[in-house]
C-alpha cells in the first residue's frame, strides 16, 4: 500500500520536478539529487544519462525509507539515535525525524586526520559547524605547545601526513609538467584552488556564483580583462586520484565544454600536475577558494584569502568573505594592488586557533581502530576494560554527550584537545 502511494506521487512528477520535491518540510528532491551526483562523480546531474529516471528512483527509495524510519522510531521509542554522517538523505531523514520526535540525534564520521573521529548533535558531522563555540574558543590564548603543534601539522601537509587519502604529496600518478618559469615575476599572482565538485564539501555551498565551475569561469574572465595580474587555477588532485573513482566533471574539461577561452595570464593546472599547491604558496600574492581546506592553510602561510562558498571557516576573521560578484572582484583588485590593509598577526592567531579546533578538538583521536584508505580497519581494543569510564578521555566526552543528550559543540563546550 505504501509503495503504491509513493509510486503515484513519483509518477505524477513531470521532467525535473523530482529535484524540488518536498514533503512535510523535508527536501527529498535535493537529497535524491545529491545522492545521484555523488554516485556519478559529477556536480551537474544533467551530465548523467537518464538522470530523470535515476533521480526519481532515488526519490522513491528515500520516501520508502522515510516511512520505514518513522515506524521504527514510533515502535522502538529509542532514547538516542546514532548514525553515519547525515549529510546524505539516507541518514538525513533519520536526523530530521529524530528531531521532530525530540530524540537526541548524533552523526559521526572518520577523517580529517588518521584514526580521528568527529561527532555532531542534530546535524551532519561533516557540516563542520563550529560557529556555536568559535566566539569563545577564539578568545582563548594559544600556548607555545599548541602553536608548535599547529606548525608541525602544517609542515606535514605537503607530504600527506595525517591524511586518510593523501591528495597533497606528489605521487607516482602526478606526471603532468608545469614550468614555473612561464610565470611573469613582475605581475601579482592569485592562486585559485578548486574543490572536487561532487564531494559534499562543495555540494550546495554556493553563495556568489551558480556552482564551482561558474565561479572559476567568471574568475578567468575577470583576469582576461585585467592583464596586469596572473591567475593559477589548481585543479584538485583527487579528480584523478587512482584510489578513488575518476571525477567525471573535472575543472578543465568543464571549462572546455563551456567554451571558456584561457588568456595568456591564466594558467590551468591539471589534477595530476607534478607541482603541489604547497609549492605554489610562496610565489602567490593571494589565495582564492570555494570551500577547500587549502583556504585556511593559505591563511596560515600568511596569504590573504578570499572565500566564495559556505566554507566552515567563512566569517571566522581570517579570510575575506564577499557576498556579491562585484564585491568579490573588487576585493581581488584591492588585494593585488595592495589597497587592502589587514592585521597579519591577528590573521595568524585566528587561523592557528581554527586549525587547533578543527584538527585537534573536533577530529578527536578516540583510538578505537587503525584505518588506512582502502584497507580493512584493525580494531585496537582488546578488552572491555579499555573502554570503561576514565580510561579514554576523548571517548568519554562523546559517550557522556550521547548518554546525557548534550551537544558536541556549544558556546562553552567542545571535545578536549587530542
Amino acid at each position: 500500500r505504501d509503495f503504491d502511494k509513493i509510486n503515484e506521487k513519483i509518477n505524477d512528477l513531470e521532467d525535473e520536478q523530482w529535484v524540488t520535491f518536498t514533503e512535510n518540510g523535508l527536501d527529498f528532491g535535493t537529497w535524491a539529487k545529491d545522492i545521484l551526483v555523488n554516485n556519478y562523480v559529477v556536480g551537474d546531474f544533467h551530465l548523467i544519462a537518464n538522470y530523470n529516471e535515476l533521480g526519481k528512483n532515488h526519490l522513491r527509495n528515500l520516501l520508502l525509507l522515510n516511512v520505514a524510519y518513522e515506524r521504527i522510531l514510533i515502535k522502538m521509542k529509542p532514547d538516542r539515535v546514532v548514525t553515519n554522517d547525515s549529510y546524505y538523505g539516507m541518514w538525513a531523514i533519520l536526523q530530521h525525524l529524530s528531531e521532530r520526535m525530540n530524540i537526541p540525534f548524533y552523526s559521526h564520521w572518520i577523517g580529517g586526520r588518521q584514526n580521528a573521529w568527529c561527532y555532531a548533535f542534530n546535524d551532519s558531522a561533516m557540516n563542520l559547524d563550529f560557529s556555536p563555540a568559535w566566539d569563545n574558543f577564539s578568545k582563548i590564548p594559544l600556548n607555545n605547545q599548541q602553536i608548535n603543534k599547529v606548525k608541525n601539522w602544517l609542515d606535514g601537509r605537503n607530504t600527506g601526513k595525517e591524511m586518510i587519502l593523501d591528495t597533497a604529496s606528489i605521487s607516482n600518478c602526478c606526471k603532468s609538467e608545469f614550468d614555473l618559469n612561464t610565470l611573469n615575476p613582475d605581475k601579482p599572482l592569485a592562486l585559485l584552488a578548486s574543490n572536487v565538485i561532487w564531494d559534499l564539501a562543495a555540494l550546495n555551498k554556493q553563495i556568489i556564483f551558480n556552482d564551482m565551475i561558474d565561479w572559476i569561469a567568471h574568475t578567468i574572465q575577470w583576469f582576461a580583462d585585467n592583464q596586469d595580474y596572473q591567475l593559477i587555477v589548481k585543479s584538485h588532485p583527487a579528480e584523478l586520484n587512482p584510489l578513488i573513482p575518476e571525477t567525471q566533471e573535472r575543472v578543465i574539461p568543464a571549462l572546455e565544454d563551456r567554451d571558456i577561452s584561457i588568456p595568456k595570464n591564466v594558467f590551468l593546472l591539471s589534477p595530476n600536475v607534478n607541482i603541489s599547491v604547497y609549492q605554489l604558496l610562496p610565489i602567490s600574492n593571494l589565495g582564492i577558494v570555494h570551500t577547500s581546506s587549502v583556504g585556511f592553510e593559505m591563511a596560515a602561510f600568511e596569504l590573504p584569502v578570499i572565500t566564495t562558498g559556505k566554507s566552515p571557516y567563512r566569517g571566522f576573521g581570517f579570510t575575506f568573505d564577499p557576498n556579491t560578484s562585484d564585491e568579490y572582484f573588487q576585493t581581488i583588485h584591492n588585494i593585488l594592488t595592495n589597497k587592502v590593509s589587514y592585521d597579519l598577526r591577528k590573521q595568524l592567531d585566528l587561523v592557528y586557533k581554527f586549525i587547533l579546533f578543527y584538527h585537534f578538538h573536533y577530529y578527536s583521536k578516540i583510538d578505537l581502530m587503525d584505518y588506512s584508505w582502502g584497507k580493512t580497519p584493525r580494531i585496537k581494543i582488546r578488552s572491555i576494560n579499555e573502554i570503561q569510564p576514565n580510561k579514554n578521555p576523548y571517548l568519554d566526552f562523546f559517550v557522556d554527550s550521547i548518554i546525557n543528550g548534550l551537544p558536541i559543540i556549544s558556546e562553552n563546550r567542545w571535545p578536549p584537545e587530542s
